[in-house]
């Protein structure tokens, strides 16, 4: 998986320079002369426009110029009735309209015209975007809300046998202790910076693509990609577990199992509890750090869906705290079962398994939306 990631990495930076940098926009081409009042006063009104509607590409051509002549012969041929005002100015085309002279009038008109084309591609786009699918009908992501979006893919996330794996370890150092009150303690702040490093990096993330956002074809290709490597890794996955049952490689991780040696030291020689602690928030933050390839293709997916969204800083971190909720959900209930039964409750294998083979559902819908419907 640590592959995964560093091919979704470089896919960032090897597309986006290639593609477009901006969303479709509508062109307004104005055509005028020297000495024409009316092509002064259209050009004033035109700088309103652009304020008012910063997407608009307005491109303004004098008549004087050669390379002009044919970009409005293209035009009036592509707008029947135009013909007969060839050599007036000022002349305007938008879409399928197009406007000789300037008026307050036909400044409104020419407002409308860019109001009706924004509208019409809002519903060409909508429809784009709607897709059928049996017994749901026909199904519009973008609809969907973010809240449900961060509840879904982070709860699936949170199904991670390798956070559960070291939540485990964290509980069974601190049962030796015979102390609820630092079984609360210990596991507690675990908790909390998992949490908090985890939160980070997803924030992080999402920052990145945010930089991004103008290259929005290429985040649809790459939010896609991602998702669909992803949905192939939990596939195998899902196969892998199926044979010889939910598994986590975290004791192969030199790194991590040098950690819990020596976290485990720390306990037998029972050092000072806030010595304990910062080895619990040490450990909690490396394992986290380490473990993110893991299932970094969930975060990376949702952060960039949420870039998308182009929410405030403020509404972009109420998503991410939705998400970590439901992230941390199953770590949560495992923790308060421990403290009030003294015991390590894990979801079963089949159950685990299971979830690999929805994430892969959830990730391969995703890439199928975003490679082909978009």
């Amino acid at each position: 998986m640590i592959r995964l990631a560093s091919i979704i990495t470089i896919l960032i930076f090897l597309i986006l320079p290639s593609l477009s940098l901006a969303e479709e926009a509508p062109d307004l081409y104005f055509f005028w002369a020297e000495g024409c009042p009316f092509c002064e006063q259209q050009k004033d009104f035109l700088k309103e426009i652009e304020e008012q509607y910063p997407r608009i590409n307005i491109r303004q051509y004098s008549t004087e110029e050669p390379g002009s002549i044919n970009i409005l012969i293209r035009l009036v041929e592509e707008h029947p009735g135009s013909e007969r005002y060839l050599g007036a100015t000022p002349m305007t085309f938008i879409g399928e309209d197009f406007f000789v002279g300037f008026s307050s009038e036909i400044g409104n008109e020419i407002e409308n015209s860019i109001e009706k084309y924004y509208q019409e591609t809002e519903i060409e786009n909508e429809e784009k975007d709607t897709f059928y699918l049996p017994i749901l009908g026909n199904i519009n992501p973008e609809k969907w809300p973010l809240g449900g979006l961060a509840l879904v893919i982070g709860l699936i996330d949170g199904l991670n046998i390798c956070s559960l794996g070291a939540l485990i370890i964290i509980l069974i150092l601190v049962f030796a202790l015979h102390s609820r009150k630092l079984t609360i303690f210990f596991g507690g702040f675990f908790i909390f910076i998992t949490a908090l490093v985890y939160g980070f990096l997803i924030f992080i993330w999402n920052q990145l693509f945010s930089v991004f956002l103008p290259y929005m074809s290429a985040m649809e290709m790459i939010i896609g990609l991602a998702a669909f490597l992803g949905g192939f890794y939990f596939l195998k996955q899902f196969f892998d577990f199926r044979k010889q049952g939910p598994v986590c490689r975290i004791e192969e991780n030199k790194i991590i199992s040098s950690l819990t040696k020596k976290l485990e030291n720390s306990f037998k020689e029972k050092k000072s509890n806030w010595a304990l602690l910062g080895g619990v928030i040490f450990f909690a933050a490396m394992v986290t750090i380490i473990e993110f390839p893991c299932s970094a293709v969930f975060p990376i997916v949702f952060t960039g869906i949420l870039a998308q969204a182009n929410l405030s800083i403020v509404a972009s971190l109420f998503y991410i705290f939705i998400y970590l909720l439901f992230y941390m959900l199953d770590e949560i209930a495992v923790f308060l079962i421990a403290v009030f039964t003294r015991k390590i409750w894990i979801n079963s294998g089949p159950f685990m398994t299971w979830i690999s083979f929805i994430g892969a559902l959830v990730l391969f819908f995703i890439s199928y939306y975003y490679i082909f419907v978009l």
